[in-house]
């Protein structure tokens, strides 16, 4: 059995995400269902334009109703266990890794950089859950307002990639 290391390179620094176990995982993404959920139960539209609005609505609704303990809960979980790796030199002047836990230094190493805090907490999110989304139809995430909509007129294809403005990802596998 191998944990899954996704590495990511944003603004000239380079991040390696583990991939939570099937437990933690399953508890994650019931919050996040909890804390999401409310904001998109009332789309309900057949119109393609007042979906858009009812969208824009539900958002608007969660940032309304998301509280503090909320995001640092949504971005602890995301982020724990992963890793920044700096670059240095040894003492002999060869250019060495030096991997550092993001907890370590999160405060002051994204200070002022929102959205790269946003991209890595997007990866984050693709590294742990990109097969569930990727099986998700958006008729199915959106609840019925969608299966109204005529053929045509929406793609059913699952958002693309998360934090991926001109952001690289690759990925590994360790031993356990």
């Amino acid at each position: 059995m191998s944990t899954q290391t996704d590495t990511i390179e944003l603004d000239g620094n380079t991040y390696q995400v583990k991939q939570f176990g099937a437990k933690r995982a399953d508890a994650i993404l019931a919050r996040l269902l909890i804390i999401l959920g409310p904001a998109l139960e009332k789309i309900d539209s057949e119109d393609e334009a007042d979906l858009f609005r009812e969208l824009t609505g539900a958002f608007a609704g969660l940032s309304r109703n998301l509280k503090v303990p909320d995001v640092e809960w949504i971005r602890d979980q995301m982020l724990e266990g992963t890793t920044w790796v700096r670059r240095g030199m040894d003492q002999n002047g060869n250019e060495i890794q030096i991997p550092t836990p993001l907890a370590q230094c999160y405060d002051t190493h994204f200070k002022g950089r929102t959205a790269s805090r946003m991209k890595l907490i997007g990866f984050a999110l693709k590294v742990n859950f990109s097969d569930f989304l990727a099986e998700l139809d958006v008729k199915s995430l959106l609840g019925a307002a969608l299966a109204k909509t005529p053929k045509g007129k929406r793609s059913s294809s699952p958002p693309g990639n998360l934090g991926s403005s001109g952001d690289s990802s690759t990925k590994t596998s360790d031993p356990e």
